[in-house]
C-alpha cells in the first residue's frame, strides 16, 4: 500500500511524517506496523468513462424501450416482404399468363429537309418523320428505351436511317413522336427526284419505315423486349411539304412541353397502388371463400310438418270441388357460418300412395346462420275425383285412421358465405296425420333433404 502513495501527494501534506515503525521487544513473535493511505485513494469516484455503463446497469428500462421498438420494426419488415411477396406472384401470373397487346403506330407527316437542287444534286437530305404511338394495354406501361433504330426505305433500298427517340407511355396513353433520319450517301432514286422536282406530280411514292428497339412492359414488374416496327406507306408530293394542320396542334404542344403530361403521373400513381392492394384484399377474401365453400361441405337444411289444414273440402252435392290444402313447415339452417336463400321458381307436391293430390309454389325467403322459420304452402288439388281414403277421412269427423302423405319440394338455393354458390335443393317429407278435418295431428313424419349436384 505504501507504493501507491503519489510523491506530489506526500510533499504536499502538512502532517509530520510518520513515525518509524518501533519493534516490540525481541521476546514477542509478532511485530506491529503502522501505515497512513491518503484519504482521497478510498473514497474516489469512478472515472468519467465509465459513467455510461454504470447508469445502463442502473436503469434497464431503457434498453427494454429499445427491444419494443426493434420488435416493431421486424414486424413491420415481415409484413412489407409479405406484401412484396404476393404481389411479385401476382405480377408474375399477368405478365406471363396475359399477353400483352402490341404498340400501335400511324403515320401522320413527312417533311424533308435541305432538298435536292439543279445545282447540287447529291446534297444529304434529312427527314423528319412524325408517328402517332399509342399503348393500347390497360393495366401496362411501356418504356422506349435508348438504342432504338429507324431506317427508310424505297423499293427496298435504305435512303435514311437514325435513332429513334426514348420515351415513356402510361397505359391507354397515345403519343406524337418526331423520328429525325440523315438521307444516305450517294444518289437518290429517280422516282424520289422526280416526285421531289416535280410540284405537279401525282405519282404517288410507296416507302417503308423501319423500327427497331427495345423496350420495357411495365406492370407489377418490368419486362424487357425487343420490338419492331415496320410501317409501309403511299405519300404525294404535296403531302411531303405540307404543315401539320390545326388539329395536330395539340398533339405536337404536348410533345414539344411533356411536363405538361407529367403532373397527372403522381396521381396516377397512387391511383394504382389503391387498386393493386384493394385487388390482393379481394384475391385473397376469394381465396379464402373458395377454400371454405369447397372444402367446408354446407349441412342440408331440416325441415318437420307441424301442420295440415284442408280448405274447400268436398260436399255431396259437389263430389269433384277441388280442395285446396295449406301446409305448414317448419325450416332451419343448421350451418353456423353460412346463410341460405330460397329462390323464385320452387315448386312444392302433395301425393298420397305415390298419386299427387295437389300441387303449388314454394315461396322465396331468406335465412341467416342458425335461423328457423314457419313456412307456409299453399297447394291446389289436382283435378280429376280423389282416392276413396282420402275423401272419407275428409267426411268422417270421427273417423282413427291415420292418412299417410308425401310432401316433395324442389326449390334453386343461394348458400351465402364469403360468396355466393348455387344450388338445387330436393326436400321429401313422408308423414302420416290422425285425419284430414278439423283438428288433425302430425302422427309420424320423416324428412330428408339433400343438394343436386
Amino acid at each position: 500500500m505504501e507504493g501507491r502513495v503519489p510523491p506530489a501527494a506526500a510533499e504536499a501534506t502538512d502532517d509530520p511524517p510518520p513515525p518509524l515503525s518501533q519493534p516490540l521487544s525481541s521476546d514477542d513473535t509478532k511485530e506491529t506496523y503502522i501505515v497512513q493511505i491518503p484519504r482521497d485513494q478510498i473514497y474516489r469516484v469512478p472515472p468519467p468513462a465509465h459513467a455510461k455503463i454504470v447508469e445502463s446497469y442502473r436503469n434497464p428500462s431503457r434498453q427494454r424501450e429499445g427491444c419494443g421498438r426493434k420488435c416493431g420494426l421486424w414486424i413491420v419488415v415481415a409484413l412489407v416482404s409479405l406484401a412484396a411477396i404476393v404481389g411479385i406472384g401476382v405480377a408474375i401470373i399477368h405478365m406471363f399468363f396475359n399477353s400483352p397487346k402490341p404498340p400501335e403506330f400511324s403515320i401522320t407527316k413527312v417533311l424533308v429537309k435541305n432538298p435536292p437542287t439543279s445545282h447540287a444534286k447529291h446534297t444529304h437530305l434529312t427527314y423528319e418523320i412524325s408517328l402517332q404511338a399509342g399503348n393500347p394495354n390497360e393495366r401496362m406501361g411501356i418504356s422506349y428505351e435508348d438504342g432504338g433504330k429507324a431506317s427508310l426505305s424505297f423499293k427496298k433500298k435504305k435512303i435514311g436511317g437514325g435513332e429513334y427517340p426514348s420515351l415513356s407511355q402510361e397505359a391507354k396513353n397515345s403519343t406524337l413522336v418526331r423520328i429525325h433520319l440523315v438521307g444516305s450517301n450517294g444518289a437518290l432514286p429517280s422516282e424520289i427526284e422526280k416526285s421531289m422536282k416535280d410540284t405537279k406530280s401525282k405519282t404517288p411514292l410507296s416507302l417503308s419505315l423501319t423500327i427497331d428497339i427495345p423496350i420495357k412492359l411495365k406492370s407489377f414488374i418490368t419486362k424487357s423486349q425487343e420490338l419492331t416496327v415496320t410501317c409501309d406507306f403511299k405519300i404525294l408530293r404535296d403531302q411531303i411539304y405540307r404543315v401539320p394542320p390545326p388539329v395536330h396542334a395539340k398533339i405536337a404542344e404536348s410533345y414539344h412541353n411533356p411536363c405538361s403530361q407529367r403532373k397527372g403521373c403522381g396521381r396516377k400513381c397512387g391511383l394504382w397502388i389503391v387498386v393493386a392492394l384493394v385487388s390482393l384484399v379481394a384475391i385473397v377474401g376469394i381465396g379464402v371463400a373458395i377454400v371454405h365453400m369447397f372444402f367446408n361441405s354446407p349441412k342440408t337444411p331440416e325441415f318437420s310438418v307441424t301442420k295440415v289444414l284442408v280448405k274447400n273440402s268436398q260436399t255431396s252435392h259437389a263430389k269433384h270441388t277441388h280442395p285446396t290444402y295449406e301446409i305448414s313447415l317448419q325450416t332451419g339452417n343448421p350451418n353456423e357460418r353460412m346463410g341460405i336463400s330460397y329462390k323464385d321458381g320452387g315448386k312444392a307436391s302433395l301425393s298420397f300412395k305415390k298419386k299427387k293430390i295437389g300441387g303449388g309454389e314454394y315461396p322465396s325467403l331468406s335465412q341467416e346462420a342458425k335461423d328457423s322459420t314457419l313456412v307456409r304452402i299453399h297447394l291446389a288439388g289436382s283435378n280429376g275425383a280423389m282416392p276413396n281414403e282420402i275423401e272419407k277421412s275428409m267426411k268422417d269427423t270421427k273417423s282413427k285412421t291415420p292418412v299417410s302423405l308425401s310432401l316433395t319440394i324442389d326449390v334453386p338455393v343461394m348458400l351465402k358465405s364469403f360468396i355466393a354458390k348455387s344450388q338445387e335443393l330436393t326436400v321429401t317429407c313422408d308423414f302420416k296425420v290422425s285425419k284430414l278435418a278439423s283438428g288433425a295431428k302430425i302422427l309420424s313424419q320423416k324428412c330428408d333433404a339433400k343438394f343436386q349436384p
